[in-house]
This record gives C-alpha cells, sequence and structure tokens, in this order.
C-alpha cells in the first residue's frame, strides 16, 4: 500500500514491473491493483519465508548444497528479469522468498521498487543507485551510478 506524494508513484512503476514480467518462474502473480481513497494497493500472492528468515532459522548458515541450490534459482530469476531489460536495483535476502505449498521450493525474487527499466541499447552508466548499499557491487561505494550490466547479487550466505 502506497500513499502517492508528487508526481512519481511508485507503487505504478512496481506494478508496471510485474506486468511486464507476469509469467516468469519465480515471479509473483499479482492479484490486484487498485486505487482506493488516496492510496495505491498492490496485492501478490503469498509467498512463504524469505531468505534471511531461512538463514536465521537454519542457525545463520546454509549447507553447501542449498547455497548451490538457491544461487542456481536466483541465477535463473535474474537472467529472466535482464532478458525483459530490466534492472532489479535492491537484490538482498528480505526480497528473495519462497514459494508456499506446492511451490514450497521454487525461489521467488520481489519488490521491483527500484527496478529500472533499461533501453538494450544503453551502455552507459547513469543509473542512480538505489536499494539497499550493504548488498551492492563493491564499486558502488566509490561510484553512485550503476552500469545497466551490474548485478549486485550478495555472498551473503556463504560467510
Amino acid at each position: 500500500m502506497e500513499r502517492p506524494r508528487g508526481y512519481r508513484k511508485l507503487l505504478d512503476e512496481e506494478y508496471q514491473h510485474y506486468n511486464d514480467l507476469a509469467g516468469g518462474t519465480g515471479i509473483p502473480r499479482v492479484h490486484a491493483f487498485e486505487h482506493e481513497s488516496s492510496y495505491n494497493v498492490m496485492i501478490l500472492e503469498l509467498l512463504g519465508p524469505s531468505l534471511e528468515d531461512l538463514r536465521v532459522y537454519c542457525g545463520g548458515r546454509f549447507s553447501l548444497k542449498t547455497g548451490l541450490m538457491l544461487a542456481d534459482q536466483l541465477i535463473c530469476r535474474l537472467k529472466y528479469v535482464h532478458s525483459k531489460y530490466i534492472v532489479h536495483g535492491d537484490v538482498k535476502p528480505s526480497n528473495i522468498l519462497m514459494g508456499s505449498g506446492k511451490r514450497g521450493n521454487l525461489v521467488y525474487l520481489t519488490d521491483f521498487g527500484s527496478a529500472h527499466k533499461i533501453d538494450d541499447s544503453d551502455t552507459s552508466n547513469d543509473l542512480p543507485f538505489e536499494g539497499t548499499t550493504v548488498f551492492g557491487r563493491l564499486n558502488d561505494n566509490s561510484n553512485p551510478s550503476q552500469y545497466w550490466l551490474d548485478c549486485p547479487c550478495p555472498l551473503y550466505f556463504a560467510r
């Protein structure tokens, strides 16, 4: 839910990213997007715990097998997102969720609020950094612009 301020409606933009990615494996379905009173409301499918929740539940560490299985799915998710010319902009454990029920073993990528649609011919370094700096690429601390091919994939779970 969002109460829009100014000209930029972030939830509208996020909803458009979900529409662009609709049907992709590991992309949550949007059940509804409405403008109610002075609020924007988006309802996504119910998912399971985040990777951060699971890491805590597992005692702060994943096994090598689990880490590799997660990495395999995450690479597929990001490859799909990038194939639609979208840069997520905020990949972090709390934005990576497991499915629920029969899809409990499926990794989902969520929170496209910081995502950017890019032109496939754009190779410039002009996207402003948004998201969580802790999980950004190392160069983000010295250069606030992200190159569109950069993938801020954390090696967070290897510790």
